[in-house]
C-alpha cells in the first residue's frame, strides 16, 4: 500500500515580502506491493478565491537516488516510471504568495498537490498540502530541524 510517512513544512522566519519560499520534506512508502512504477504529478494548488497560492520552484529526488527535476509551462512537476519502494524522499520548494492566501477562514491553507497513479493510470494517492498561515499575524510554518537534517544528509553526497 502506498502511503506518506512524513510532511515536513520548514520556514525560518515570518513572511517579509509577497512572496516567501517554503519547503516541503515529503516522503511516500510502498511496502507491500510487487508492481513499484507510478507517475507522480505535483502541482499547485489553485483555488478559485486564490488562484496563486504557491508556485513550484524546485523538485528534488533526495532518496533513492539524487535528481534535480523541472517544472513544466503549467509548474508541474511529473515524474514518469518512478520506482517507490520502502523510501522515496522528495523536497519541494515553493513560493508562496501571501496576497491570496487570505480569507475569511485563517488557519491551514492549501498550497500544492500531489496525484500518484500506477503504469495503468489507476490513481493510487491524491493529497493537498497545507501552510498553517494565520493572516492576522503575517505569519506561516516555523523552522523544522528535521528537514535541515535531511538537507544536509543530501548535499554530503
Amino acid at each position: 500500500m502506498l502511503t506518506i510517512q512524513r510532511q515536513i513544512w520548514n520556514k525560518s522566519s515570518k513572511f517579509e515580502s509577497q512572496q516567501t519560499e517554503h519547503l516541503l520534506l515529503l516522503e511516500l512508502s510502498n511496502q507491500d506491493s510487487f508492481n513499484n512504477t507510478y507517475t507522480l504529478e505535483i502541482s499547485p494548488f489553485k483555488p478559485q478565491a486564490s488562484p496563486e497560492r504557491g508556485k513550484i520552484s524546485e523538485v528534488i529526488i533526495a532518496y533513492p537516488e539524487l535528481r534535480n527535476l523541472e517544472t513544466n509551462e503549467q509548474n508541474k512537476v511529473i515524474i514518469n516510471n518512478q520506482n517507490i519502494g520502502l523510501k522515496l524522499v522528495l523536497f519541494i520548494k515553493i513560493n508562496v504568495v501571501t496576497k491570496h492566501m487570505n480569507d475569511e477562514n485563517n488557519g491551514e491553507k492549501e498550497v500544492v498537490s500531489l496525484k500518484v497513479s500506477n503504469q495503468q493510470g489507476n490513481s493510487q494517492l491524491e493529497e493537498v498540502f497545507k501552510i498553517n498561515y494565520t493572516g492576522s499575524e503575517s505569519v506561516a510554518q516555523t523552522y523544522n530541524s528535521e528537514v535541515e537534517e535531511e538537507l544536509k544528509k543530501i548535499s554530503r553526497n
